[in-house]
């Protein structure tokens, strides 16, 4: 009799993901906010903005309770988060690909599984830590300093997330399969995401990113307010006003 092999464990994020269409923050017309920007290191509103759709992210997860509400935000903070990943710890890499960790959903020891709930919750926590270091790096950022080391580790961190919230349907059959079998279909659901986030780039015109959901003209915020279903909407529309 053949022995299973074991479940899988990790995610390959090739570092040629992406091709152009990047999101560019847009100019301000505030003049006290033009002159604050004017004192910062270039590249920093892209990570205030990283940081607030972080906490954007993890607001809207916490609020929202229909089901395909849900599905529809997991989606689209999912695709946002895997190409913000490949931003951070991706793009430019002197290697092929770069490891994340696919979500732990079953044990090949018991017969634990990890439902749909338990593992929204454990994906909400690694986006709050996740928020917490994109705050770390954006100060790192302002001083000056170098942020190579903690752009890495923010960029596993919200990677890592992304295959959460992309696998948050396979708990509602992980305990009818096998190990292996739970984790396959979380890895496949990984690579789904990853041509999802290509495709939803192609079709708005700029790669979806974490960063988007802190500017309402983006392309992710408008197409979230046209197509999310309504309590999806009435709650981007809160935590958009509402998160600093």
């Amino acid at each position: 009799m053949n022995k299973e092999p074991q479940p899988y464990k990790d995610f390959d994020l090739s570092t040629e993901h992406l091709n152009g269409r990047a999101y560019i923050p847009p100019f301000t017309r505030n003049e006290t906010e033009r002159q604050r920007r004017h004192l910062l290191p270039p590249g920093t509103i892209i990570l205030e903005q990283q940081r607030r759709g972080l906490a954007i992210s993890v607001a809207l997860l916490e609020r929202i309770t229909e089901p395909q509400d849900l599905q529809f935000a997991a989606r689209m903070i999912a695709m946002g988060a895997i190409n913000s990943s490949w931003y951070l710890y991706g793009e430019h890499a002197p290697v092929m690909r770069r490891r994340l960790n696919l979500p732990e959903l079953a044990s090949a020891e018991s017969d634990w599984r990890q439902d749909t709930q338990g593992l929204l919750v454990k994906t909400r926590h690694d986006l709050v830590s996740a928020t917490e270091l994109a705050e770390a790096t954006v100060a790192t950022h302002i001083n000056r300093a170098s942020t190579q080391k903690i752009r890495s580790q923010l960029g596993r961190r919200v990677g890592n997330a992304s295959l959460g919230l992309a696998s948050l349907e396979v708990g509602t059959t992980a305990q009818s399969l096998s190990a292996f079998a739970v984790q396959a279909r979380a890895r496949q659901e990984g690579l789904q995401l990853i041509e999802d986030a290509r495709t939803l780039g192609d079709r708005t015109g700029t790669h979806p990113s974490i960063a988007q959901l802190a500017d309402p003209d983006s392309d992710l915020a408008v197409l979230w307010r046209r197509e999310a279903p309504n309590e999806a909407y009435t709650a981007f529309e809160w935590a958009t006003e509402e998160v600093a």
